[in-house]
């Protein structure tokens, strides 16, 4: 347990890092993001009914985890969970433990590592839900990614 927590604490660094990065460099939704440790990092805003098309994020063989930081229009809730949802079927493929938000350049989001060997070649959504003091979750935004390998 400590070595995963430590472990999360590392990737969530990095994260911190890549989008302090990000925001200085010439970074568009489709061309993916990496980090040289193996991880890799991509910075999300919710999803619209544009037609742009999805942020895409390459998974390289060896990585741990997937880091994305989930923008938030507001930071109303005590905590966040992420569910990975696989849009074909709409079966959620794995949830996050209970988050906080916090600030990425200015802007609260929610920052949240996905094992990266759950992840194949194609689309998903990371649903972000609002868990009130209570205990119960309102669905707050849906993030769309393309993973590529």
């Amino acid at each position: 347990m400590a070595d995963s927590s430590r472990e999360l604490d590392r990737l969530r660094a990095q994260l911190a890092d890549v989008t302090q990065r990000a925001a200085t460099e010439l970074a568009t939704p489709s061309r993916p993001m990496s980090l040289l440790a193996g991880a890799v990092a991509l910075l999300l805003t919710p999803q619209t009914r544009s037609g742009d098309p999805a942020p895409a994020v390459a998974v390289r063989p060896g990585a741990e985890g997937v880091a994305f930081a989930l923008l938030l229009e507001s930071d109303d809730f005590p905590r966040y969970q992420v569910a990975l949802k696989d849009p074909a079927s709409n079966a959620i493929v794995w949830r996050s433990e209970r988050l906080t938000a916090a600030n990425v350049n200015r802007a609260p989001a929610v920052t949240v590592i996905v094992p990266a060997r759950l992840l194949k070649a194609q689309h998903y959504a990371l649903e972000l839900s609002g868990v009130r003091a209570a205990g119960a979750a309102d669905v707050v935004a849906s993030y769309v990614v393309r993973v590529v390998q």
